[in-house]
């Protein structure tokens, strides 16, 4: 008869004890390989290639609206020069008032598979950073063409 060992023992003669310190070695082993995947993956570097996927173009808000089941969703709709987007954002809390993005130029990843938020489908991402009241859009410098391929 062949005897295997499990949590220390012999199969058969652990006790409670035993087990329980194992599963918190366990959850514990669990939680340290978890943080280090994710500070992995946080600070990987990505390839040019990986980069040179993504297709950023700049788009004219043209109409924006709040969503009224959330209270972060603006729906947008962007012309891009060739066609115009439905594009779902989380920003609301940081614009109040949505009508002052219309006419705005901003960037947008626009090879996003499409997403449906809330109901709505989105058809691409805005480009915004951090600033000291909230979400900063970025906007090219001056006025280009709709449609156009950020470089």
């Amino acid at each position: 008869m062949r005897r295997t060992r499990c949590c220390g023992n012999w199969k058969g003669r652990t006790s409670k004890k035993r087990l329980s310190d194992d599963r918190d070695y366990i959850q514990r082993d669990r939680f340290a390989y978890a943080s280090r995947f994710l500070l992995f993956y946080k600070y990987m570097p990505i390839t040019f290639e990986d980069f040179k996927k993504l297709e950023i173009r700049i788009g004219k808000i043209i109409a924006a609206e709040k969503i009224s089941e959330g209270d972060k969703l603006l729906k947008l709709s962007v012309d891009f020069g060739t066609e115009t987007r439905q594009i779902m954002s989380g920003i609301a809390e940081f614009f109040p008032d949505p009508s002052v993005l219309v006419g705005r130029q901003a960037p947008f990843v626009t090879n996003l598979a499409p997403r449906t938020l809330r109901g709505y489908e989105s058809h691409g991402m805005i480009l915004a950073t951090d600033g000291e009241k909230g979400i900063v859009l970025l906007h090219p410098a001056e006025e280009v063409l709709n449609g156009n391929l950020v470089k």
